[in-house]
């Protein structure tokens, strides 16, 4: 049988000065939901500059959802990248497929 009883004063201390450090952490640097949660941090690294849509526009949204949506089924889920190199030759061929073997179907109809 263990005897867990002689180290319950330690761990009991060690849990208190955890919980001191976390609240002075969270005082001190506050809560960041900063740029870690929306991929920010690699952007950055990459030196990207993220693009939105332009206010009062939803047609821009849903023309890029529906590009966004194509783009993961085709290309984002289909591989594993290895490296950015690889993700951008892969990411030119399909950029050449959409845009010369699949025109836009309102381009059918007239």
């Amino acid at each position: 049988m263990i005897a867990f009883n002689k180290y319950y004063n330690h761990f009991n201390i060690l849990s208190i000065f955890l919980i001191i450090a976390s609240l002075l952490l969270l005082i001190f640097k506050g809560l960041n939901y900063g740029i870690d949660f929306k991929g920010g941090t690699w952007m950055k690294k990459q030196e990207i500059q993220p693009v939105y849509t332009e206010p009062g526009k939803p047609m821009q949204n849903g023309y890029i959802e529906r590009l966004n949506r194509t783009f993961r089924e085709d290309v984002l889920d289909a591989y594993v990248f290895e490296s950015v190199s690889q993700f951008n030759i892969i990411e030119e061929k399909w950029q050449d497929d959409y845009y010369y073997n699949h025109p836009a179907i309102f381009l059918l109809l007239c």
